[in-house]
């Protein structure tokens, strides 16, 4: 029995770049994790079919000084690099970040027509039915110690012909800040070993059947957030002759740092209203 949805991991794509190689040649190296959300657009009636404007998000520190990103799809037969260009001719942003610097998301609109025509495989996560927001979190009493887990693609571990994000799992270790002040703390902690690869991977808690009396259980899978590094220690090696510190390795504690999902939607607002910006834009020039 599966704790999570299998469309959950077609939500989930590796982001890489290209890199010079031998002899000018340039080659394929996956650098970070990203994912699908969906947001609804249209007024629900009664026979109406929700329609979706879809959105990627990663980390800010993924794709800040890139002139574009490549974003693996899985397709028929093999997986496939998508190229998305992060700047225009003029050097403008093609994507959008969170008003807070210190926040590590970015969101970009994406057509899923294209994807829907080269038969690529694809889903998102709807932010409505699929997503757990801090208010959402704290109707679910959402708590240390509930069991995560971490989609994405560590490492450059990206198999070329169908591409699978690896799952790890951990718990949340720190949250209650973040239940009782809201936003303007921007990470929750969880207890899952993650690496260079990882960021931007999507972190979903796990539906449990059994809860301690009093308490809810969770019974189903959701997203909870967007992880974006680990908290790292420093290990001092120290001279047993002088006593003095020869060397200072740094090590990854297990701790990682995850922006709530109220992050994400804050940072799709705005990519939205700047291609509503955008369009304006070219209307008027077309009246012009």
């Amino acid at each position: 029995m599966s704790m999570i949805p299998e469309f959950f991991k077609d939500c989930v794509v590796a982001i890489g770049t290209e890199v010079e190689a031998v002899k000018g040649e340039t080659k394929k190296v996956y650098i970070g994790t990203g994912f699908l959300v969906g947001c609804c657009i249209n007024t629900q009636e009664k026979d109406q079919k929700k329609q979706y404007e879809i959105y990627l998000v990663t980390n800010k520190h993924v794709v800040i000084g890139k002139k574009r990103m490549l974003v693996k799809f899985n397709g028929t037969e093999a997986s496939k690099d998508y190229i998305i260009n992060l700047l225009d001719k003029d050097g403008n942003m093609l994507y959008s970040f969170c008003n807070d610097p210190s926040v590590d998301i970015v969101a970009v609109r994406i057509n899923p027509y294209a994807l829907i025509n080269d038969s690529s495989t694809f889903a998102y996560f709807d932010l409505n039915a699929h997503a757990l927001t801090i208010e959402k979190m704290k109707e679910q009493e959402i708590a240390e110690g509930d069991f995560v887990y971490t989609l994405g693609f560590p490492m450059n571990l990206v198999d070329q012909q169908k591409s699978v994000p690896i799952c790890r799992m951990g718990c949340i270790s720190y949250i209650s800040h973040i239940l009782k002040y809201g936003i303007k703390n921007i990470n929750y902690f969880i207890d899952s070993q993650t690496f260079p690869g990882n960021s931007g991977g999507p972190v979903i808690i796990r539906p449990e059947i059994s809860s301690i009396n009093g308490t809810k259980s969770h019974n189903s899978a959701a997203l909870i957030g967007i992880l974006h590094s680990y908290i790292p220690y420093n290990d001092k090696c120290i001279s047993l002759q002088t006593g003095e510190i020869v060397q200072v390795r740094q090590e990854n504690s297990g701790l990682t740092l995850v922006h709530p999902v109220d992050l994400i939607i804050e940072t799709i607002e705005k990519e939205r209203i700047r291609i509503q910006n955008i369009s304006k834009l070219q209307e008027e020039n077309n009246k012009i």
